[in-house]
């Protein structure tokens, strides 16, 4: 298990020992692991994305770009590349091999804040920052034409998380907001088909989607497990 904390270091664990990896000036703020568990990669509001050897600890690469506060990053199934994203407004694709940039997207308007991708790596989605349902939205991207494919609004306030459902096969989206809110989005129509406001729970900070369509939503103020049936119908279950 790799985290990042309040601090410049990435840990890697093993059982309750972590391997420490040390090489940002400021803050981690994303972190994930390549597939074949031989390279971390991190990023920090030090505009810095940095490649290490998991094994012998080895800074391998440190990439750094003007004003790229990076806020998250995720690998594209089956490809040899990075999404992430930016305080900068911006969502950059980088080659895991050797750190080199692949392509800029359009810059939006409000803070890119988080990012995930569909299982078949053609598909990006990012969400947004803003209030007052300016900004506030989530974004598509193609993966292969580099192109923005279209934003979903409906949020009043800023999006800190986005994921696919996993039992959808990339046709859906959820999306959390600052304002407790829980939405799930259909992207072939481009429409919001369900929500659910988590009432005194706070800010939705992150979504971990399940097979069985599950939802693990985590908030400022705890856990909450949200179960989708047939009939769309949602079941609240605060875990903690």
């Amino acid at each position: 298990v790799s985290t990042q904390s309040t601090g410049t270091n990435v840990r890697l664990w093993n059982g309750t020992s972590a391997a420490v990896f040390s090489g940002h000036s400021l803050v981690v703020t994303a972190v994930v692991v390549t597939p074949d568990n031989t390279r971390i990669l991190s990023g920090s509001r030090d505009n810095c994305i940095n490649a290490w050897d998991i094994k012998t600890g080895k800074l391998l690469y440190s990439i750094a770009e003007t004003r790229n506060l990076i806020t998250a990053m995720k690998l594209i199934p089956n490809e040899n590349i990075l999404v992430q994203t930016s305080e900068d407004k911006r969502v950059r694709l980088w080659d895991t091999r050797n750190l080199q940039l692949v392509h800029v997207y359009p810059t939006k308007h409000y803070i890119q804040t988080c990012c995930d991708v569909d299982s078949t790596g053609t598909c990006i989605v990012t969400g947004s920052n803003g209030f007052n349902g300016s900004g506030c939205e989530v974004s598509l991207w193609d993966v292969r034409t580099k192109q923005l494919l279209g934003d979903l609004r409906g949020n009043e306030q800023g999006v800190n998380c986005v994921k696919f459902l996993s039992s959808s096969n990339g046709k859906t989206v959820l999306s959390g907001s600052k304002d407790s809110l829980v939405k799930l989005w259909d992207i072939t129509k481009r429409e919001c088909i369900l929500d659910k406001r988590l009432a005194g729970m706070g800010s939705v900070t992150d979504l971990i989607s399940y097979p069985d369509g599950s939802v693990m939503c985590s908030t400022t103020s705890g856990c909450v497990l949200l179960t989708l049936d047939d009939r769309n119908q949602i079941t609240e279950t605060i875990c903690f």
